[in-house]
């Protein structure tokens, strides 16, 4: 779960790498249809990861998301959210939803 909002978190990074600071590179593109594809295809890799290993990879992942997400402009963010948030801004969202999802499995009986 870890590897995979990690994951999540290095796309938005990737994606505003390309897109770049003044947004003339590539525009990022979304394709809801695809989520499922891309977690199902994913998980494997992630569920090979140690756990430790895991807790490090998305910590470092929010960081730089967090990062890119703070040095969006205004100009940016509005674009991505004229465009359906192709490139969501609040991580905070997705990674509660899992933080809770783990804490559900892990609260004792």
């Amino acid at each position: 779960m870890l590897a995979h909002v990690a994951f999540w978190d290095y796309r938005i990074v990737t994606l505003l790498d390309q897109w770049g600071p003044q947004g003339d590179g590539p525009e990022p593109t979304y394709a809801e249809a695809a989520v499922d594809w891309i977690n199902d295809a994913n998980k494997p890799i992630f569920l090979a990861i140690p756990p430790r290993v895991a807790v490090g990879i998305a910590l470092d992942a929010a960081e730089a998301a967090d990062r890119a997400v703070a040095g969006m402009s205004d100009d940016l963010l509005a674009r991505t959210e004229q465009a359906g948030l192709i490139i969501n801004p609040f991580r905070a969202e997705h990674r509660r939803e899992h933080v809770d999802e783990l804490e559900r499995v892990l609260r004792p009986a």
